[in-house]
């Protein structure tokens, strides 16, 4: 026999969801400000959720979730400053790696191929993801923390995960100032 509890937890959830949205429709409505954020609402809606999660008897997990979003919460104003200075092609770029690290990956096969199976798609993926990652966020560091400190950070942390990731791409960051630097 089904827990009769679950169905009614899922009506609460969106029972309090539908009046959360409905409070920020008429809280837009009234004070005709088109520039009003969501965080109350979706902190409210999260706490609902944390609270029930709490409650199915996950407990650790809710609390640490609480805690994440506290520490998030209490950084809203350096996070909003450091959202306003990413560029465009920065989302992309992390949308993108995104695609290739979460989507696709998961989505290969993880067994040998050809002779004495040494052609293992999901690894040699698990390699583009890698270089693909140490590339994007030496790209973000030189950008943001300079050309100097950014190169140096991108090698101490790459080299922590595999210097091959890092030779390659630190090569091909190289390869792609120099040709910016041709161009000029």
């Amino acid at each position: 026999m089904p827990y009769a509890g679950e169905w009614i937890l899922g009506v609460a959830f969106f029972s309090f969801t539908a009046l959360v949205i409905a409070s920020y429709i008429f809280e837009i409505k009234t004070q005709g400000n088109d520039d009003i954020g969501i965080t109350t609402e979706v902190a409210l809606i999260l706490t609902f959720s944390l609270g029930a999660w709490a409650a199915l008897g996950f407990q650790m997990e809710a609390l640490g979730s609480a805690v994440a979003t506290i520490a998030l919460l209490s950084l809203k104003p350096v996070l909003h400053d450091w959202l306003q200075r990413i560029d465009v092609e920065v989302i992309y770029a992390g949308i993108k790696l995104l695609i290739i690290s979460v989507i696709m990956l998961p989505l290969l096969p993880n067994q040998g191929y050809g002779p004495w199976e040494t052609l293992n798609p999901y690894w040699i993926w698990w390699m583009v993801v890698l270089i693909s990652g140490l590339s994007f966020l030496g790209y973000i560091l030189v950008k943001y923390a300079g050309e100097g400190k950014g190169t140096l950070l991108t090698a101490v942390i790459g080299g922590l995960a595999s210097s091959t990731a890092v030779t390659v791409s630190l090569a091909q960051f190289a390869k792609q100032k120099a040709q910016s630097r041709a161009r000029i």
